[in-house]
């Protein structure tokens, strides 16, 4: 398989184009998000639909949020760089608790809630995560204290 860096890019709209190649614009989440909440803190940001309905996150509450998961996560004893393992269905809680560890320079690992307790065992042992967060009824890696 050729070296990633080797690939040739090829010209998109919308980019920066350096010697006819495609350059992507830099995207920052927490920065747009922070430009986002200041002109509009009351704009839903994020919606998590159900069958019974949605729930909807203006941008204020969704910061105040992530910000409070980061410093939950930080004051739990995890550090930057270490890896939180996510076993959450689809609630707000997955949103928040993937955004919430990069605000705080953790490494969220995203994973299926479909995946079995074998198949997340084998998967925890390849990414060594430091904790897990799982939703109830969701199988967690063998060994994980519930």
């Amino acid at each position: 398989m050729p070296d990633a860096a080797a690939l040739p890019l090829h010209p998109a709209p919308g980019g920066r184009r350096n010697d006819g190649l495609y350059r992507p614009q830099p995207f920052q989440p927490r920065r747009t998000c922070a430009a986002r909440r200041a002109a509009t803190p009351d704009k839903v940001a994020l919606a998590v639909l159900s069958l019974t309905g949605a729930t909807r996150w203006s941008y204020a509450r969704l910061i105040a949020s992530v910000r409070g998961l980061a410093g939950w996560m930080l004051d739990a004893g995890l550090r930057p760089g270490d890896r939180l393992l996510l076993r959450l269905g689809n609630t707000p809680d997955y949103p928040l608790c993937y955004l919430g560890a990069m605000a705080a320079g953790i490494v969220p690992v995203a994973t299926s809630p479909l995946l079995t307790g074998p198949e997340i065992t084998r998967m925890a042992a390849q990414v060594s995560p430091k904790a897990v967060i799982a939703g109830e009824g969701i199988a967690c890696p063998e060994g994980c204290a519930a």
